[in-house]
């Protein structure tokens, strides 16, 4: 049997050698039956792992901020303990 995490450590490589972002993800996978059935695969296949593939896109989508207020209790940063404080 081969090496699952071999192979996907070679596709990402070969991805990213050729401009293309990866993000290797369980819920790619996590609902088998659904994903088997969209993608027309025949019960005799094992779907194993999940790595989505693409080009980036134009625009930053990690700069979206929501209009949520910040809950009072849920700070931005947890507050620093020194570790001779926790023994």
């Amino acid at each position: 049997m081969y090496d699952l995490g071999s192979f996907g450590y070679g596709l990402m490589l070969s991805a990213r050698n050729l401009g293309i972002g990866f993000m290797p993800a369980y819920e790619l996978v996590k609902y088998l039956d659904l994903l088997a059935e969209d993608l027309g695969i025949d019960e005799e296949y094992v779907i194993a792992m999940g790595v989505a593939l693409g080009y980036s896109a134009d625009t930053n989508l990690d700069q979206f901020h929501s209009c949520r207020r910040r809950h009072p209790w849920k700070p931005d940063r947890l507050p620093r303990v020194r570790y001779a404080d926790l023994i």
